[in-house]
Parts: structure tokens; C-alpha cells; sequence
């Protein structure tokens, strides 16, 4: 299956890169109202400044380690896409978490394996709501099944 998915796809469907994506983001404006903050009320102030460098040392750590965990996973997925194996699968469970984040459970086969796959559903729109015993089709990863994601999810 040699579909090249846009990183801005795959962080719209995939939750942790986006929430990740956020928490960054945050960060970068926590650490740049620090510095603006210092900056306009009290250039003087030492104790600021020492709270403004903290927050940007801070805001550039969180940086590479949030960067390095959405990099692999935009990584990941494009990559099971790219050259990935469509497989059907069965829609076993469909539900929400403590959150209300929608997902499905779904059972597929691959060279005779049983494997189960959970994913977050949520923000699909309405082209994918998802019964129990649906028929689904499911992209594996062939180097490592256990790895699937719902096509039509971010297809």
C-alpha cells in the first residue's frame, strides 16, 4: 500500500503526536511570556531573568524530548503506510476512555496470527463510525504485525 501521508495528516489523527504537539507548543509560550514579562515590567529584576532563562532552558529540553517522540511516531506511521500490507479486521469493541476519547478494538489475521489492535477513533468524523462486527481495513506493519492502524482513518 504506497500511500505518502502529509505529517500534518498524521498529527491530526494520531493523538499522542498531537498532544505532544500541543504541550510544546505551550511550553514555547510559557518560556516566551517569561521572557517578555521580565522584559517589560522590571528589566532589573535578577530573580526574573534567573525564572526567564529557567523557563527557555526548560521550553528547548522539552523541545528535544517531545520533538524526538513525534518525530518517531510521524516516522512510524508514514513508514507503515508507505509500504505496509492492507489486511481486513474485524471491529470487536468500540468505546471511550475516562477521557471520552472514542476508540475500537479490532481483531485481524496475518500469516496465520491471530493479533488485536487498539485505536483511538476519535475526531474521524462521521465517515468512520465503527459497530461491533464491522469489517475494517487494517494497514500492518510486515516487520512487525503487531503494529496496525485503521486505513480509512487516515486515509
Amino acid at each position: 500500500m504506497a500511500h505518502q501521508l502529509s505529517v500534518g495528516c498524521v498529527l491530526k489523527r494520531d493523538w499522542p503526536s498531537f498532544g505532544l504537539a500541543v504541550f510544546l507548543s505551550l511550553s514555547w509560550l510559557l518560556a516566551i511570556a517569561g521572557y517578555l514579562g521580565v522584559a517589560v515590567w522590571d528589566p532589573q529584576d535578577e530573580e526574573g531573568w534567573v525564572l526567564a532563562h529557567f523557563l527557555g532552558v526548560s521550553a528547548l529540553a522539552i523541545t528535544a524530548l517531545c520533538g524526538l517522540v513525534i518525530v518517531w511516531r510521524v516516522y512510524i506511521i508514514r513508514s507503515v503506510f508507505a509500504r505496509g500490507e492492507v489486511v481486513r479486521g474485524q471491529v470487536l469493541t468500540v468505546g471511550q476512555n475516562s477521557e471520552d476519547i472514542s476508540h475500537a478494538v479490532i481483531a485481524y489475521q496475518y500469516q496465520g496470527r491471530e493479533y488485536l489492535v487498539r485505536n483511538v477513533t476519535e475526531g474521524a468524523g462521521d465517515g468512520l463510525k465503527l459497530t461491533p462486527d464491522d469489517a475494517v481495513d487494517i494497514v500492518i506493519d510486515t516487520s512487525k504485525p503487531s503494529r496496525a492502524f485503521i486505513a480509512k482513518l487516515f486515509l
